[in-house]
């Protein structure tokens, strides 16, 4: 599984994986985390890769990520 959305995102954006890691402030094996719904994001990370993708954060995650 991964999130679609974010994965989309990140491909639009032109920005490869560590770059979008790199301007949200978190190492990248964690960003890759998070896009593989790995790992649950702080509303903090949330925000910062909202930011860095110059996107909401609705439109880049939903409730269903799993644990």
């Amino acid at each position: 599984m991964c999130n679609r959305s974010l994965k989309l995102a990140g491909i639009d954006s032109d920005l490869k994986g560590f770059e979008i890691a790199r301007k949200a402030d978190m190492h990248p094996a964690t960003f890759s985390a998070i896009v593989n719904e790995h790992y649950r994001p702080t509303e903090d990370q949330k925000n910062k890769i909202a930011k860095a993708l110059k996107k909401t954060v609705a439109e880049l995650f939903s409730e269903g990520v799993a644990v």
